[in-house]
């Protein structure tokens, strides 16, 4: 088992997410940035789509309380 795929494995993003672990952001981002940032690019146009992903990530640390593994996966709260 590669060690980067351990890090990077959805379990363990999510792990340190809820356990308000400060590199959890990054990770956070590295794993689920892409499709976040396509979903914002169809909602918002290209123009906007950076910046409102970078919101998604902002607002999701500042409330990171109110995400429940145990409900859903990250990506999907994101």
């Amino acid at each position: 088992f590669p060690y980067t795929t351990l890090f990077r494995s959805a379990d363990y993003v999510e792990a340190r997410f809820a356990a308000d672990d400060p590199g959890a952001l990054k990770l956070a981002y590295d794993a689920h940035g892409g499709v976040i940032f396509s979903f914002c690019r169809r909602a918002v146009g290209a123009d906007q789509a950076a910046d409102v992903t970078q919101e998604v990530f902002v607002t999701a640390w500042k409330v990171r309380a109110r995400f429940d593994p145990a409900q859903g996966t990250l990506r999907s709260w994101l």
